[in-house]
């Protein structure tokens, strides 16, 4: 199921990322086949453009490639985008070459991603509890 989602690209793949992270802090990546975890991260990196558009698939690859520990497949050029584009009432857009209102779920995406850049994943407990010995 995880291999189909992250085939379908987009938020499929970037769940697929997600659920990944989610296994890796149960210790349980013997179910994973060998090297798909590597080739999740790569492919959600790929889903980061590097024109001036910040959108929310980017927000979203982003945030849980920070969340992975895997920032060094996002480029520092495009934090500095996503703050560049920030709304004047601190959200962010679904789009930022389209006008509108700050979005929750960008915004959400676009803080968790910041947090991550000045606080690594690796200082933070798992998000689910770890499996009973």
């Amino acid at each position: 199921m995880l291999n189909q989602a992250a085939n379908m690209g987009g938020l499929q793949l970037t769940h697929a990322l997600l659920a990944c992270i989610w296994i890796q802090e149960n210790d349980c990546e013997g179910l994973l086949p060998q090297g798909f975890t590597e080739k999740v991260y790569h492919a959600t990196a790929a889903l980061i453009n590097h024109d001036s558009v910040v959108n929310e698939i980017e927000l979203e690859a982003a945030a849980f490639l920070y969340l992975a520990g895997q920032n060094s497949l996002v480029d520092g050029a495009f934090v500095e985008r996503v703050v560049a584009v920030q709304n004047a009432d601190g959200g962010w857009l679904p789009s930022s070459d389209a006008p509108g209102d700050s979005y929750w779920h960008s915004t959400i995406l676009a803080l968790l991603l910041l947090l991550h850049v000045e606080y690594p994943a690796d200082s933070y407990p798992p998000m689910l509890a770890p499996k009973s010995p």
